[in-house]
């Protein structure tokens, strides 16, 4: 059991957490993964909670039906619309509940495996590093996939100390929640196979249990997928999930390049994910002796992650919080650090006072990372108001448009108008006339996806019908179509 010191600081650490967390919570969704998250959350609660139909903004004419993971985390949030109101703060909140609840059982999960000491440094570290921080209030499912894995990983151990049969249900179904919110998360399964084989040995395959778990994890998690692609097959829109080669993974090309893991390992992992300090950190516990066999299972999901670094890769070379996983076992090793060699009298011990001053330079760092980009956020909605309030004046929610982002659908979402999101540079005079024959009144585009002014004159060029320019601010332009 823990110590009343442990317990302290624990929840000290739980509710600083929540505090940094709550900063800005109002701030309005930016950012295309939080848009069409936030979107998808929006529309159930407008058109019926069709759970099994999740809807985007981009699908033009069509009811907007999309191949996607399972909505598991937007259609929590449009329960809380129905319940507490339409509200972004709704969904922020429950991601910041999910990021503690990681946080608590990142501590009982290597205090477990290791001791009660480094299960408290892991935690620390796993809530202060910068963009779990970032992450850990994002209209973003992110959250609840680390939560999910961390308790499938938890209940499955202490089940496997203990054969209580709630244990093993309530990790089937972690697990499965988690492969559910996004696929590639089933790489859990290693250290999931190693915390088996270290209690059955080579009894391993002749144990019903572990056949019965499989089947409860798999069955949902492959029933959701074939049904998302039967979405896709029906409707035609799709978030690539099943894109192989062309989308997130099955990339050998780009994943055999020296380019791809200085992006990941280097600028993603190491300076975003780290801020420079942790990295030597992660590598000084990477290294430090193994106490026992069991603490080897960190080492398993080490490797388990590297091995979802290579089949996911361009999801990994475009998207940093695809390394979030990642980040459970990295802090962990971090934990290990401070664990062993954290000691009381700083002053006397020049390693522990150099240790001490890392973790003060890594927090500061961390939350001044956040709050810039808080801010950032903040100043690039409230430049785009003045545009937002004329669409909405101007228009009605029946109206279509033609956006022209390159897939950010961040100001369709505050636009609240559905429409197509169509290629800014690449765009024909064929698409546009297709457009507008199926009921496009409006176009709406970013001067830095046209390449400037010179890409909205070729635009403008390429249009088969008059327009009248409604709105220009040097960033953006708003072209109403006169149609007849």
């Amino acid at each position: 059991m823990p110590g009343l010191g442990s317990k302290l600081i624990l929840a000290a650490v739980l509710l600083a957490s929540l505090l940094v967390r709550l900063y800005r919570i109002d701030t309005p969704i930016a950012g295309w993964r939080q848009a069409d998250t936030a979107a998808i959350a929006r529309n159930f609660h407008q058109n019926g909670y069709m759970f099994f139909y999740p809807q985007i903004d981009w699908g033009g004419d069509t009811p907007g039906y999309v191949e996607t993971e399972c909505p598991l985390y937007p259609f929590a949030v449009s329960i809380l619309y129905a319940l507490l109101g339409d509200s972004e703060v709704w969904g922020r909140l429950l991601t910041a509940l999910f990021a503690l609840v990681s946080i608590y059982t990142t501590y009982l999960l290597v205090r477990q495996w290791v001791d009660e000491s480094t299960g408290l440094w892991s935690a620390i570290f796993f809530a202060v590093l910068p963009r779990n921080t970032y992450y850990g209030r994002a209209f973003m499912p992110e959250a609840a996939l680390l939560m999910c894995a961390l308790l499938g990983i938890y209940f499955f151990s202490t089940w496997l100390r203990g054969e209580k049969p709630r244990h093993f249900y309530l990790s089937a179904l972690f697990v499965a929640f988690a492969g559910l919110i996004k696929l590639p998360i089933l790489y859990i399964g290693l250290p999931l196979l190693f915390l088996a084989w270290l209690k059955y040995q080579r009894r391993l395959l002749r144990i019903p249990a572990l056949w019965l778990f499989a089947l409860l994890v798999l069955l949902p998690v492959a029933a959701w997928y074939y049904h998302a692609h039967q979405t896709f097959q029906r409707f035609g829109l799709t978030f690539g999930i099943w894109q192989y080669g062309s989308d997130k993974w099955g990339n050998w090309d780009l994943v055999l390049t020296g380019a791809y893991w200085y992006k990941v390992l280097i600028r993603n992992i190491a300076e975003n994910h780290l801020a420079w300090i942790g990295f030597p950190l992660f590598l000084w516990g990477l290294f430090l002796k193994r106490r026992t066999t069991q603490e080897m299972v960190l080492d398993v999901w080490l490797l388990a992650g590297l091995v979802y670094l290579i089949i996911v890769g361009q999801g990994n070379y475009v998207h940093e919080y695809y390394q979030l996983p990642l980040m459970i076992p990295v802090a962990a090793f971090m934990g290990k650090v401070y664990a062993r060699y954290m000691k009381r009298g700083l002053v006397e011990d020049k390693r522990s006072l150099a240790l001490a001053l890392s973790f003060l330079a890594l927090t500061a760092v961390s939350l001044a990372r956040y709050v810039s980009g808080l801010e950032r956020e903040a100043q690039e909605v409230a430049s785009e108001r003045e545009l937002v309030r004329q669409v909405r004046e101007e228009t009605d929610e029946q109206t279509l448009f033609v956006f022209l982002f390159d897939g950010d659908p961040t100001l369709q979402y505050h636009c609240q108008r559905k429409g197509w999101q169509l290629g800014a540079v690449e765009v024909t005079r064929r698409e546009l006339l297709d457009r507008i024959e199926r009921g496009a009144r409006y176009v709406l585009g970013s001067y830095r996806a046209m390449e400037g002014d010179s890409g909205r004159q070729e635009l403008e060029s390429r249009l088969p019908v008059p327009f009248q320019l409604r709105f220009d601010d040097g960033t953006h332009f708003l072209l109403r179509l006169e149609v007849e």
